[in-house]
């Protein structure tokens, strides 16, 4: 996964709703991100899943945070985009992280890529703080003698006060744009300010200023952190501006994926200390119930002494403590293994190629650890640790048992369509083509074989069956 890692103070008037309402916004007016039928009502505390697609939203209200997770699966593209949102309405600071998988980052950080529209949607709504020189924008700033040069002065000397980069793009001695301005801004919309100089006389005087750089047909990148060393990017080291903006965009990019959250400011640590929270809180309610209990016994060794309460009433008062008992107990262990699955080191970690199914890559691991275990020796070390994780994992021979039904299907069935039925229960579907049928595993044309519709021999069934276990299975 790659990942970009956003600080971005917000507006005083910007309250929680403001946040879950711009991105549930989003949400709707997106063909790519849509989620049908959700029905939000003002809750703070609220999930939805719609085909690949799930949305979470908690709120920690001892600390005045909201975090909202949102994760998209493509199986098609093998890719996976997740969306995170931590609001401190405190300090009014929003933490945006939006991380894409290997699989589809030239979309995103080898080429001219856009973050989600919900960034360039909280821009228009003008949530992003203006209590600086610059703020976020959709278009570029143009600087000439009389508009805006205050502003490019102050970039060049160091002193603007920006909290995300400004590229600061002059012309060429031919009065070109090292790299389109008004492209580069809509890009890189929410990542960067872009700032241009309309008028090529700007830089003369700019250069007058100690310590400038400012050349011809160049790129400046300037970080929002003063001591930070600037990036400058000559336009003649590129073959066109698109591969310039390229470049910048390379950089901005860069920039962000540097930045590192602490637990208050990413989804995962705001659900982490909720769920410490309410196990802390589940821990003292079972231990109130506990000092209820022993007090119960104490008040019906009393009664029973007087005679004053009958077995059926003693029993039905130990029944409802006992119950309350257990089932705070059983909420506080249910926490905890959250808490633990949390915090665990896991034995892999996953890569980067999505699963075709549930529990796929899963069970190819554990295939694998099968078939390694079977060749390592009785007694040996090895053995003992591929058992081990087999056990632990459930290991049933699921992918064995596939194979097994496809040898049979291609084998031992002379229906055309009864093989297409049973190879599709083994998720190899089923596709016609003239003479021949294309099949392919769940839909993935990487793993693709063809089978014959004439009859063949046994020998080519086999055969086939072989191919197909071994490339899908």
């Amino acid at each position: 996964m790659r990942t970009i890692s956003m600080r971005m103070p917000m507006n005083i008037h910007i309250d929680k709703d403001d946040v879950i309402r711009t991105v549930l916004d989003w949400l709707n007016g997106s063909s790519l991100y849509y989620m049908k039928g959700i029905n939000w009502q003002g809750e703070h505390t609220f999930s939805y899943k719609y085909q690949s697609k799930t949305l979470n939203i908690i709120e920690l209200s001892s600390k005045n945070i909201l975090a909202i997770h949102y994760e998209i699966l493509k199986y098609k593209e093998h890719s996976k985009e997740v969306m995170e949102f931590v609001y401190n309405e405190g300090k009014k600071l929003l933490f945006i992280r939006y991380q894409i998988s290997d699989k589809t980052q030239k979309y995103m950080f080898r080429s001219f890529g856009k973050l989600p529209y919900v960034i360039r949607l909280m821009i228009l709504r003008g949530m992003f703080s203006s209590a600086y020189d610059v703020v976020p924008s959709v278009k570029p700033i143009l600087i000439t003698r009389n508009n805006n040069y205050k502003l490019a002065e102050r970039i060049v000397k160091g002193i603007l006060a920006h909290y995300i980069p400004v590229v600061y793009i002059t012309k060429t001695s031919e009065y070109d744009y090292a790299a389109d301005p008004g492209r580069l801004a809509s890009f890189l919309a929410g990542r960067a300010v872009v700032m241009a100089e309309e008028d090529p006389l700007v830089r003369d005087r700019l250069v007058g200023i100690e310590g400038t750089s400012l050349m011809r047909g160049y790129a400046t990148i300037y970080y929002p952190n003063a001591n930070s060393v600037k990036t400058i990017l000559n336009y003649r080291n590129y073959p066109d501006s698109l591969e310039m903006s390229k470049e910048i965009t390379r950089y901005v990019n860069q920039y962000w994926s540097q930045q590192m959250f602490n637990d208050d400011q990413t989804w995962e640590g705001i659900y982490r200390q909720l769920l410490n929270e309410q196990k802390t809180q589940l821990e003292v309610s079972h231990k109130r119930i506990s000092a209820e209990n022993e007090q119960l016994y104490k008040e019906l060794d009393n009664e029973l002494t007087d005679n004053e309460l009958t077995v059926e009433k003693m029993q039905e008062k130990i029944e409802t403590l006992n119950g309350r008992l257990l089932a705070v107990q059983a909420e506080r262990d249910g926490l905890q293994a959250k808490l633990d699955n949390l915090s665990a080191k896991p034995v892999l970690y996953a890569g980067e190629e999505m699963e075709l199914y549930s529990g796929e890559i899963k069970a190819i691991v554990l295939d694998a650890l099968s078939d390694q275990k079977e060749r390592s020796a009785e007694g040996s070390r090895r053995r003992d640790v591929f058992e081990d994780l087999l056990t632990a994992n459930g290991y049933h021979g699921e992918l064995k048992k596939k194979r097994d039904s496809v040898k049979k299907a291609l084998i031992g069935s002379s229906s055309t369509e009864t093989i297409c039925k049973d190879l599709k229960e083994a998720g190899i579907d089923s596709e016609y083509a003239g003479k021949h049928i294309k099949l392919t595993y769940h839909g993935d044309g990487r793993y693709a074989s063809v089978m014959s519709l004439t009859p063949s021999d046994h020998r080519s069934a086999k055969n086939l069956a072989t191919l197909i276990n071994k490339t899908m299975l």
